[in-house]
């Protein structure tokens, strides 16, 4: 399931508050993170045992008891250094962080008869603390503890520490229901699997503040190990060309069934292939058991329960995020940038696209100059991209509306860049329907570059309707896309349907680019090995393994390149090794065969090293074998260290 932001504002605070809990649960002998408060180990296990010494899958649980109180002692540090992204509807801070040194109190309210609890998190005690946004807003200790008085998180867990749901309409606004929300996902913590108490290993699904995730779950003697996590779907760095890399370790302790400590560090890097680097975030959590005893329980609130990852945004708290954003930008500068721009010079084009969408979301009055920049036939031709890039950002009705007012002018339909002008409506996150509907028609145009790029429109606002939540608007969309699809007559135009589906993110579509997974044409087989990338799923793993057997250089490599989000199993590595030793992969695609799977060298060793030693055997490339060289030392270097 996809769990978008609505807004920009919603990343902003994301990634002002932290990362999320993305852990590695590590048995942590000696390395990662708080060695200081690595004295509990000492008066608890990982997990308990019983007088024979035979562990109960029992004990692999929370025992959630109603009316009872958990103080933590807490210390909380993350620190975003992301410069602005400008490629999708989400935005990213240019510098945010926090310190937070106190206490972190859970009172169990309610406890279901499959052991699920519903409870109240809040932070009664905050001795240090402060919050920056973008280096230019700073949130200091008296502010958040005036934001955290009186104000409870409603969060439910199961029985395995897995985070539920929380409850939108908690007590509390601003930034202090916020700060609590990261909190209770760095607290998300799986000691069991919910479906299966008795497997020792395990995989779960699940959503982040930054996007999807696969984690990787081992139980063993003495613990419970979460020893691989990789992002499927990176909200924060979309874009055919993404990546992620994620290193994160923890360390559970559970006394009596409860979670005597905890202490994590995780970080995460977003990379783009062309060249911007997206995101780069660092988190560390430390709780300590202080204190547990008896509480006053309390009725469940009557509030819409939502997903962890979900983190809707106070009327209040967007207010402030965006006056902190648009802080040191007015309107009559952002109006005299915009007139003179000529090019996108870094960093300072990034931070002005950071702030200009704010200041014209505050001040709406600046949409009418913008609309008059773009749509003047004597604008330069910089000025006038810049003018349509600060409108779909904005994400206001005024500011998309005068998108679209631009869009239809003289000056810019008449602009020998209009096919890619037209796509800056792909950026607008919650599309008016004139919008959509100008769009859909122009999909139909004589004009072949027009109707492709309003084509591949339609598929990103598909998406945007859904995280609108406007399901039946983006449901016709999607809908006469499938049917245009299965009329199409030529390669060109399956091709372009199906790009323009990858772009509505619908897992449901994976079955159908497997229709044309062998389809004549390499355009489109090269267009459905970019969208099982798009939409990671275990279709898109068989559909993607299918196609790196493909003769044709450029599709074989679009499959490749495919596998990197994907979560690639022990079973789909022994298939690559197969396709390596069969010959299958084409000279110029073995490189990126080493790229694909070096990230897999913890879950699989022995086929990554298998397909390392036969690259360096088969290839005639120096570089390729020096690559391959270079991944067998990794692998070994891997296995010395675990043993």
């Amino acid at each position: 399931m996809r769990t978008h932001t609505r807004s920009v504002l919603a990343v902003i605070a994301v990634l002002a508050l932290g990362v999320g809990a993305r852990l590695l649960i590590d048995d942590n002998k000696g390395g990662g993170a708080a060695g200081s408060d690595r004295a509990a180990d000492s008066s608890a296990n990982v997990v308990s045992t019983d007088r024979g010494g035979t562990q109960s899958t029992d004990n692999y649980r929370y025992n959630w008891e109603a009316g009872t109180a958990y103080v933590w002692e807490l210390s909380y540090a993350a620190r975003s250094s992301t410069r602005t992204h400008l490629a999708g509807r989400d935005g990213a801070a240019l510098d945010a962080g926090a310190d937070i040194a106190g206490h972190l109190a859970l009172t169990v309210d309610h406890v279901d008869s499959e052991g699920a609890m519903s409870g109240r998190l809040s932070l009664p005690v905050l001795r240090a603390g402060h919050i920056e946004i973008s280096n230019h807003g700073r949130i200091d200790r008296d502010a958040l503890a005036t934001g955290l008085a009186n104000t409870e998180l409603w969060i439910r867990a199961d029985h395995c520490g897995n985070m539920l749901a929380v409850a939108d309409g908690s007590a509390g606004e601003g930034v202090g229901i916020e700060l609590l929300r990261t909190l209770a996902q760095e607290m998300r913590f799986a000691v069991c699997d919910p479906t299966s108490p008795e497997a020792t290993e395990w995989n779960a699904v699940e959503a982040s503040p930054h996007g999807a995730l696969v984690a990787r779950y081992r139980r063993s003697g003495d613990g419970v190990r979460r020893h691989s996590v990789e992002y499927t779907d990176l909200r924060a760095a979309p874009g055919d060309d993404a990546s992620s890399t994620a290193t994160a370790s923890a360390h559970a302790v559970l006394a009596d069934n409860a979670l005597a400590s905890l202490v994590s560090s995780e970080t995460l890097r977003a990379t783009r292939v062309g060249g911007e680097a997206l995101l780069s975030s660092v988190s560390r959590l430390s709780l300590r058991l202080i204190e547990q005893g008896d509480a006053t329980v309390a009725a469940l609130p009557d509030h819409t329960w939502v997903d962890p990852g979900a983190r809707p945004v106070s009327a209040q708290l967007t207010e402030q995020l965006l006056h902190r954003r648009a802080e040191g930008l007015t309107g009559e500068a952002l109006l005299g940038r915009v007139a003179s721009h000529v090019s996108n010079d870094m960093p300072a084009f990034r931070e002005f696209m950071w702030r200009a969408p704010a200041r014209v979301a505050i001040e709406p009055e600046l949409v009418a100059p913008l609309v008059e920049t773009a749509a003047a036939a004597d604008s330069p031709l910089a000025a006038r991209s810049l003018a349509l890039d600060v409108l779909a950002q904005t994400g206001t009705e005024a500011a998309s509306l005068g998108l679209l007012e631009a869009l239809q002018s003289d000056a810019v339909r008449e602009d020998f860049r209009y096919a890619v002008l037209l796509q800056r409506a792909s950026f607008v996150s919650d599309p008016p329907a004139e919008l959509v509907n100008w769009v859909h028609a122009r999909s139909s145009s004589a004009d072949s570059d027009e109707a492709n790029a309003a084509t591949y429109t339609l598929g990103s606002l598909v998406a945007a309707l859904d995280d609108s939540e406007r399901s039946g608007e983006a449901d016709a969309v999607h809908a006469d896309l499938h049917t245009r699809l299965q009329a199409s007559t030529s390669g060109e135009g399956r091709a372009h349907l199906l790009r323009a589906l990858a772009n509505a993110r619908r897992v449901g579509d994976v079955a159908t680019f497997t229709d044309f997974i062998n389809d004549s044409d390499r355009r489109v087989r090269a267009a459905v090995a970019s969208a099982f990338e798009d939409i990671p799923s275990h279709g898109s793993l068989a559909g993607l393994l299918h196609m790196v057997g493909d003769d044709n250089i450029a599709v074989q490599r679009t499959a490749l390149l495919g596998l990197r989000p994907q979560y690639i199993d022990d079973g789909a590595l022994a298939e690559l090794v197969d396709a390596v030793e069969a010959g299958r992969i084409l000279p110029r695609n073995e490189r990126t065969l080493l790229e694909a799977v070096q990230l897999e060298v913890d879950d699989d060793p022995a086929s990554v090293r298998r397909i390392g030693e036969l690259m360096g055997e088969l290839s005639s490339d120096p570089q390729v074998i020096a690559a391959a060289r270079t991944l067998v030392e990794r692998v070994d270097h891997h296995l010395a260290a675990q043993r």
